[in-house]
């Protein structure tokens, strides 16, 4: 706990940590994205309301259908969630990876966390983020293949490095969360025997592993059939085919007369594979180059490339951060008050029990 400024209230350090990286983070973004607004200044002066709109809505349903990626995927455990649930889930974790660093990271633990408290086993829950994020990949993978084929070249070696090296990685990680919920005892045991080696343990008997059986068990539970893994791939490419619409009426927003369906694909494409490259929030800076990139290449002059990309950005990244941590907010805020509900419960019970009668001993 630290003082601040001598006054009575006290603000607990991680808390304030929290916010001095957040306000750093913000003025990082302000310094990136500033001298790019005065560029397409004139363009964002005179925004099309009704494609804005409709990339909002757009948009809206991408995150939405993500979130039914999701709910499928762990139904596939026995575990059934409302879609207004996993839609609100959907939109707070995609708001922690629009607005945190290594913000994909930190979603999917707070989605573990949650499917843990709505009744998910911990593999389940482990199992269901991977293959939704393996999953979404090999959309990503199929949707960057499409664009190249859309834009003219259909060669193999135009297709393979489009995203035929990233396609078989990925048919090959879905191989591999099958092979784990298929034969798990192997697997789960080797691991177990791996922790004994692990640095830093003092004893090598793993006293605090989870049960080899208990686990196998709770792994053979997950049992995804075809027709789940074809509506996950289903709701994965809506899911990036509505990010992609959102793109492009963002651009349409500004002014920009037309785009092929091939060069938009490859300027998204473009864009957002760069996210990776950098440690800030929505991979900021580098997916506004690759965007940039892709816009020159279809035709698409500086300052309306500039404002197109901060329209997207400004909905897909901004609109979505305030809804998420709206809805986080309100998500936390349920289970406190649950919470102090079940605690007033056992109290009122124990209340209860203490203050009924006792019976009178038997008479000898």
């Amino acid at each position: 706990m630290v003082a601040v400024g001598g006054f009575a209230s006290v603000i607990p350090a991680r808390r304030l940590l929290r916010l001095a990286a957040g306000l750093v983070l913000v003025g990082v973004e302000i310094a990136l994205v500033a001298p790019h607004v005065s560029s397409g200044g004139a363009a964002l002066a005179d925004l099309r309301w009704g494609w804005v709109a409709a990339a909002i809505a757009c948009e809206m349903a991408s995150v939405a259908t993500y979130g039914r990626l999701r709910r499928r995927l762990l139904s596939a455990g026995g575990v059934r969630l409302p879609l207004g649930r996993m839609g609100a889930l959907a939109a707070a974790s995609s708001a922690m990876t629009a607005t945190i660093p290594a913000g994909a990271a930190v979603a999917g633990g707070y989605l573990y966390r949650q499917f843990r408290r709505l009744g998910a086993s911990a593999p389940l829950a482990v199992w269901t983020v991977s293959a939704a994020a393996v999953v979404s990949g090999l959309a990503f993978s199929v949707l960057t293949m499409v664009g190249t084929v859309l834009d003219g070249d259909d060669s193999l070696a135009g297709l393979v490095g489009a995203g035929g090296l990233s396609l078989v990685l990925v048919v090959g990680l879905i191989g591999g969360l099958m092979l784990v919920t298929r034969h798990p005892r192997p697997i789960v045991a080797r691991l177990r025997a791996l922790c004994a080696h692990l640095p830093g343990r003092r004893s090598r008997d793993c006293a605090g592993a989870p049960d080899v059986d208990a686990v196998v068990a709770q792994l053979s539970a997950i049992d995804p059939r075809a027709r789940d893994w074809a509506a996950a791939f289903w709701f994965a490419i809506v899911s990036w085919a509505a990010d992609l619409a959102c793109f492009v009426m963002c651009c349409y927003a500004v002014g920009v007369g037309s785009l092929g369906a091939g060069v938009a694909v490859l300027a998204y494409v473009a864009g957002l594979a760069t996210s990776s490259l950098t440690l800030l929030p929505g991979g900021i800076g580098t997916v506004e180059a690759g965007f940039m990139v892709g816009l020159a290449h279809a035709g698409v002059t500086a300052p309306l490339a500039v404002a197109g990309i901060l329209t997207y950005r400004v909905v897909a990244y901004g609109l979505v951060a305030l809804v998420g941590w709206t809805v986080w907010a309100l998500l936390r805020r349920g289970r406190r008050d649950a919470d102090a509900v079940a605690d007033a419960d056992i109290v009122v019970e124990t209340l209860t029990e203490s203050a009924q009668p006792q019976a009178a001993p038997a008479a000898a």
